[in-house]
C-alpha cells in the first residue's frame, strides 16, 4: 500500500514538472516561476533552504521526465 502512494506521488510530481518544461499556461506554473525560477529553465532552478515543501518536491522529481517512468 505506502508502495502505490509513493508511486502515485512520484507520477503527479512527474507531471508538475512536465507542466513547468512546457511552460504551460497554467496559474500555478506562472506563481511558482515568478517564485522560484529565474532561469526559464527549471531543470537549472538551485534548490534554496527557503524553499516551500511543495517546490523542494517538485525539484526532486525533475529528472521524471528525463529518465522516464518505470513501471513495476
Amino acid at each position: 500500500m505506502a508502495l502505490e502512494r509513493r508511486d502515485t506521488n512520484i507520477c503527479l510530481l512527474g507531471k508538475l514538472v512536465w507542466d513547468m518544461v512546457q511552460s504551460s499556461k497554467k496559474l500555478w506554473v506562472d506563481i511558482l516561476s515568478d517564485r522560484y525560477v529565474a532561469d526559464p529553465n527549471i531543470m537549472h532552478a538551485p534548490t534554496r533552504s527557503s524553499d516551500s515543501v511543495t517546490w523542494s518536491s517538485i525539484l526532486r522529481a525533475r529528472n521524471i521526465p528525463e529518465d522516464g517512468f518505470h513501471l513495476a
